[in-house]
């Protein structure tokens, strides 16, 4: 007496190959004694927990599924977020040709600075900037001491937002194209050096 065994691939998609073996023999790895079901149009058998499941996923997206898939997401969303940190830390440049930090303590003094000069304009103290001074000194991307009026600061705290604004629209608009991607393929052609304001 014989019996017939179904295989299945490495994915345990059905292959469609079958083939008698002895009624006491086991089935080796890789093939089931248990038959594939018939299948619709785009439909696909898997072997799973000793029953055939019905899919409409391939095996080619099989292969690219979405847990492959999401992981090389993460990678390149945390790629564009390092690139989103290196575009501001290097900052921006002025009509003067100087760079502007708009992360770290230099640019919370700026807006800190800003404010006061606000507050100075609303009639609420007394000196536009801090201890009736007519400039302060602030600290450049390069880590250089530069004097500033009251109006430069404003100007800072203007431009500094705008670059940041530009920089996280940008990250924004690389995180969606990730998050659309289906396929490597797909992630490897976005440029995450592209979009970012200088």
């Amino acid at each position: 007496m014989t019996k017939t065994i179904y295989e299945y691939d490495e994915n345990r998609y059905a292959t469609g190959n079958t083939r008698d073996v002895g009624d006491r023999d086991p089935a080796p790895p890789g093939w089931t004694e248990v038959a594939p079901p018939n299948l619709g149009d785009g439909e696909y058998a898997r072997f799973l927990i000793n029953d055939w499941e019905i899919t409409t996923v391939s095996p080619t997206d099989w292969l690219n599924r979405p847990s492959e898939l999401a992981r090389a997401r993460g990678a390149k969303s945390a790629e564009a977020k390092r690139q989103y940190q290196a575009v501001l830390a290097s900052g921006f440049t002025d009509a003067d040709g100087t760079t502007w930090p708009v992360t770290d303590q230099a640019r919370s003094r700026v807006l800190d600075l800003t404010q006061h000069i606000q507050e100075y304009r609303a009639g609420k103290v007394v000196n536009e900037l801090p201890g009736g001074r007519t400039e302060v000194t602030l600290r450049d991307a390069s880590n250089v001491l530069r004097k500033a009026t009251a109006n430069k600061v404003v100007e800072l705290a203007e431009q500094g937002s705008e670059y940041k604004e530009d920089a996280q629209d940008n990250l924004e608009s690389l995180l969606a194209q990730i998050e659309s991607a289906t396929s490597q393929k797909d992630l490897d052609t976005i440029d995450l050096e592209s979009g970012w304001p200088e």
